[in-house]
């Protein structure tokens, strides 16, 4: 069975941006700075009568974009948009848990396809590196993502 990467950098971007502690204002400046870089992997059907083949193509697979871009709707490397809808961050015994919706699309035999899209995600400080799990009614899978800034990692962990 062939490994699938995909990227989702807006998930990652919201959850180390959006404390919720953070005043709007301030959030702005540091979205344009930062740049997030996700994978998304491990997809799979989330109902029986779907394909394997069909969630790969229905999934973003890498995607490497800013915080702005997100918002908008980013493409990733396999031409699947990703637009983050909402979110919502929370802190509890000094983790992150981020839970948010966003909309996947793209072109699939020809015809155009856009669906929900649910994600979770925790990581252990604001920056860095971010895991989490998504689903749509038709699949799901696994994501990781990092946090830099054009040639400096954030809270590279060690």
């Amino acid at each position: 069975m062939k490994k699938t990467f995909i990227t989702t950098p807006l998930i990652f971007m919201l959850l180390w941006l959006a404390p919720s502690t953070m005043a709007k204002s301030a959030m702005s400046k540091v979205d344009e700075q930062v740049v997030w870089k996700s994978a998304f992997f491990s997809v799979i059907p989330n109902k029986s009568h779907i394909k394997h083949s069909y969630c790969v193509s229905h999934s973003p697979d890498i995607i490497e974009t800013s915080m702005a871009s997100l918002k908008a709707g980013a493409i990733a490397e396999n031409g699947t948009m990703i637009k983050v809808l909402s979110y919502k961050q929370q802190q509890a015994h000094g983790l992150y848990f981020t839970e948010a919706k966003a909309t996947l699309s793209g072109i699939y035999d020809n015809k155009p396809w856009k669906t929900d899209m649910h994600f979770y995600v925790q990581k252990l400080t604001q920056g860095g590196i971010l895991t989490g799990i998504w689903s749509t009614s038709e699949c799901k899978g696994r994501f990781t993502a990092r946090a830099y800034k054009p040639n400096e990692l954030i809270n590279q962990p060690q």
